[in-house]
Order: C-alpha cells, then sequence, then structure tokens
C-alpha cells in the first residue's frame, strides 16, 4: 500500500503545477460565473458531462440513487477510475485497453446526453437552460433560437 501511495504522491507533485493552474481556474470560474463547464457559459446549454460532478459527491456521501439523477453515466466513470487507478497505482502497470474504454465512454455519455437532451432539455437541475450565457448576450434573440430548436424535438 505504501508503493501505490509513493507513485499517488509522487504523480501529484511531478504534475503539480498543471494541478494548480486547473484548480485556481476552476476556483476563478466559478467564483465570477457561479458555473464552470465552458459549453454552459458559452452556449447555456447543458454538456454530456453536466450532473457528474454532483454525481460523484452524491456517491461519496453514500447517496448513489441521487448520483444516477444527476448523470447516470457517473456509475460507469466511477468504474473506469477505479480501473486506471487500481491499474496506476496498486499493480503498477499500463492500463490495458485505456484507449478503447475511454473511447466507449465518451460514446455512451454522449449517447446518453443527446437522450437526455430530446427528453429533458429544458428542464430542471443539469438539463436546465443558462440564461446568463455569452451567446444570449451577442446574438439577439437567442433564447427564441434555442427554444424554437428544442420545442420541435419534443
Amino acid at each position: 500500500m505504501t508503493k501505490a501511495l509513493n507513485r499517488l504522491i509522487k504523480d501529484i507533485i511531478q504534475n503539480r503545477k498543471v494541478i494548480l493552474i486547473v484548480l485556481l481556474i476552476w476556483g476563478g470560474v466559478v467564483l465570477v460565473f457561479h458555473k464552470f463547464c465552458p459549453m454552459v457559459l458559452l452556449t447555456g446549454l447543458p454538456c454530456p458531462g453536466c450532473g457528474l460532478t454532483r454525481a460523484f459527491f452524491s456517491f461519496l456521501t453514500l447517496h448513489p440513487m441521487e448520483a444516477l439523477t444527476y448523470n447516470a453515466t457517473s456509475v460507469l466513470w466511477i468504474a473506469f477510475i477505479l480501473y486506471a487507478f487500481w491499474n496506476r497505482y496498486v499493480c503498477d502497470r499500463k492500463i490495458k485497453g485505456f484507449g478503447i474504454i475511454l473511447g466507449i465512454l465518451l460514446i455512451i455519455t454522449i449517447g446518453y446526453y443527446l437522450w437526455r437532451m430530446a427528453h429533458f432539455f429544458p428542464g430542471v437541475g443539469t438539463m436546465a437552460y443558462f440564461e446568463n450565457n455569452y451567446l444570449a448576450h451577442m446574438i439577439p434573440d437567442y433564447k427564441h433560437l434555442i427554444s424554437v430548436i428544442f420545442d420541435s424535438l419534443n
């Protein structure tokens, strides 16, 4: 177990600048916009990953059913992260099929996103329209255009 912890600490130290920059940007964007997702901030539309962070925290706080309501693909992402963590830090080996597994997971996540957009957008929570987005400020009648596009889908 100490070898796994040492590998983890080594990776964190090697990537400390990137980790620090990401955390600072994340914190700054959330402080200013109260959201982090670039797609939401730009378009007002939820992204395929919307709800994953809340789902992860729900799993961590032992609320798995709540997590599934945020984004059902979170179960697959958590399984993938645990698989990758186990292989990298516990077994000290390369992750077999990393690219293939990640590709399949991305396809499933995007497919689930399209299904949620067709059935639940605009809704509440992770599938809500964010009105204070960049395009709404730059394009007259942007909100109307979005409502026309998505009303025709439902």
